[in-house]
């Protein structure tokens, strides 16, 4: 076998210099591949027993990003061992800074969504979360997107600095042109985070109310009562003063009786224990207080305090009427009348 055509160059080096190039990065990436297969191995069943958040990302980074770094690194060295004209070994270093750059921004946006995803995986509200995960992906997602982008036009030689200044005084324009929109979208993280309310939620905003059916990057959208869709702005639920239904775990409930001045003392010490009493006969409800609370000018009136133990309305309105029915029945028993505001004729 002629040995001779190894001493041909071509771009200044000889065809042996190629093989060797190509041989090295071979056996290196073989090793390395064998390597992280058993240390993986390893990791992978211990990840599996702590099941920690922290042990799952830093198996996936090794996989999707530690490696993948390694073998550019190795044929990025392997190749820079060889010579070349300018133009060629500036053409290769842009490619490679591409491809780093490239990678860094996927694994840092990889990262963040395994984080999110794992994060909020084992909460009781998961599933709701993790349909807003996308959006905040999305936009961290553009902000690394961005700083990518001018670290890759520097570092191949672009002036990102004299067009970053030039754009100073547009930018500031922007950003105040944006500034509405820039407050929903703090907003949007204040809800994410801080979780006021979540989809499904009935909540009350000034004279507006209904539940909530989905919260986006810039507005939340509500379905009213009466059937319409409401839309707010993330940034008005975040300054307004909010009543969120589906968090309360019971309903107080307090109502006054109004008794006829003509009823006779015995009878009106018998009320309280009357109340009391078909009080404590319903379902889920705990009974609190009830007292002649006061004498006023037409009529004694009766003050009581019940919880239904249910936040469901309609659980709650079931009793209360149950209750106000049993009232006037025993009430007509006993022959006590309800008081009535005396007319004015005129």
């Amino acid at each position: 076998m002629d040995l001779n055509f190894l001493d041909k160059k071509y771009f200044h080096n000889t065809i042996g210099d190629y093989l060797i190039v190509a041989g090295v990065f071979i056996v290196t990436t073989a090793v390395i591949i064998i390597v992280t297969k058993l240390l993986l191995r390893g990791f992978k069943k211990k990840a599996a027993k702590s099941n920690k958040v922290f042990d799952s990302i830093l198996i996936k980074g090794i996989e999707h990003t530690l490696l993948p770094l390694v073998y550019i690194g190795i044929l990025y060295f392997a190749v820079g061992s060889l010579e070349f004209p300018y133009k060629v070994e500036n053409k290769i270093h842009t490619v490679f800074v591409f491809l780093l750059t490239l990678l860094g921004i996927r694994t840092i946006i990889g990262v963040i969504r395994i984080y999110l995803n794992s994060y909020f995986k084992n909460k009781e509200d998961g599933s709701s979360r993790e349909k807003q995960i996308s959006g905040i992906v999305n936009i961290f997602g553009f902000i690394i997107w961005s700083i990518g982008l001018i670290f890759l036009l520097d570092n191949i030689g672009f002036k990102v600095s004299t067009v970053i200044a030039g754009l100073g005084v547009g930018g500031i324009a922007i950003a105040l042109a944006a500034q509405a929109i820039l407050g929903d979208l703090f907003s949007y993280f204040v809800i994410f985070f801080d979780k006021p309310f979540e989809i499904g939620d009935f909540i009350v905003v000034g004279d507006k109310s209904g539940t909530v059916e989905n919260i986006g990057i810039k507005t939340t959208r509500v379905r009213s009562l009466g059937g319409e869709q409401i839309v707010f702005s993330n940034t008005n639920l975040t300054s307004s003063q909010l009543h969120n239904y589906k968090r309360m775990e019971r309903r107080r409930s307090l109502f006054t009786l109004r008794i006829d001045f003509g009823t006779p003392k015995q009878k009106l010490e018998e009320i309280p224990k009357i109340i009391k009493t078909i009080i404590e006969k319903q379902e889920k409800v705990t009974f609190d207080r009830s007292h002649l609370a006061s004498v006023g000018e037409y009529a004694y009136i009766f003050e009581t305090v019940y919880f239904v133990d249910d936040p469901d309305y309609k659980i709650y309105m079931d009793v209360q009427q149950t209750i106000n029915i049993e009232i006037c029945r025993q009430l007509d028993a006993m022959g006590i009348k309800l008081a009535t505001s005396p007319q004015t004729i005129k």
